[in-house]
């Protein structure tokens, strides 16, 4: 799959990557995060977590929720070339940060004694946070693309596969409605494999699941979830957010408008 372009006009995206984001509801790009960029949130993560106490689950989980608020490290995330603008592009408005969480997974404790089950798609927590009809929007005019109106911006700092923890999706669903048991019979089930890097965007509409890992290794994410300007966010301004003078940085830290007018 053809990765960004990046080009001097703001376009991230190709028009590849916006196609198959409209029919499938997801899309990878590839090699996006420098790996020194990576390597050092890895390591602000093992700073973080060696003092602070991440909320846990009891598949292998760790997390730490808006790590931007602990490290401004994260904020480099968003200084990325072209990913504000990527977000744009499927959000379809200029976008706001929701949500944010550096997640650490490791091998799941049943690997072992029950790997046939841990295998099983039906047994994943599938989920999704919206219905199609109320964030997806299809296009309008002609050569404009489906966006929607919540996407999750999955920033891979070590390679992911099946075996790693790789996020499943029911393939398509962001177009259809109806839970997973009405979905899974007809939908496809993909593993997106993703190396460290790049950057997996999908819609809040498709039906999703967090996988377990089952391989003796770890996967590191941040996680970030990026909305229409009217969603608002879920936590307090970084610190010194408000004296930045990156206008890109600071709109996504910007307070929640409504209706359709404006950036």
């Amino acid at each position: 799959m053809p990765g960004p372009k990046g080009r001097a006009d703001g376009v991230y995206l190709s028009e590849t990557d916006l196609l198959h984001f409209s029919e499938h509801g997801w899309v990878v790009a590839v090699g996006v995060v420098p790996l020194p960029l990576c390597e050092r949130l890895r390591g602000e993560m093992d700073e973080t977590f060696s003092h602070v106490t991440p909320w846990q689950s009891d598949n292998g989980l760790q997390g730490l929720s808006e790590p931007h608020l602990r490290s401004a490290a994260f904020l480099d995330l968003f200084r990325v070339p072209g990913l504000v603008a990527a977000c744009q592009q499927l959000v379809g408005h200029r976008p706001r940060l929701r949500h944010c969480i550096a997640l650490r997974t490791t091998i799941h404790p049943h690997t072992a004694l029950h790997p046939d089950r841990l295998a099983d798609p039906s047994t994943w927590d599938w989920h999704r946070d919206f219905a199609p009809d109320s964030i997806i929007r299809h296009p309008g005019t002609p050569g404009t693309h489906l966006t929607s109106q919540a996407v999750v911006v999955a920033a891979y700092l070590t390679t992911s596969g099946a075996e790693l923890g790789a996020t499943a999706f029911l393939d398509g669903t962001h177009l259809r409605p109806g839970t997973y048991a009405e979905l899974a019979p007809t939908a496809i089930v993909v593993q997106p494999s993703v190396s460290a890097g790049s950057i997996l965007f999908f819609s809040e509409a498709l039906m999703h699941a967090a996988t377990p890992v089952t391989a003796a290794r770890t996967r590191d994410v941040v996680l970030t979830w990026m909305t229409a300007p009217w969603f608002g966010g879920e936590a307090p301004a970084p610190f010194d957010i408000d004296r930045c003078n990156e206008p890109e940085l600071k709109s996504i830290f910007a307070a929640p408008h409504f209706g359709d007018a404006g950036p």
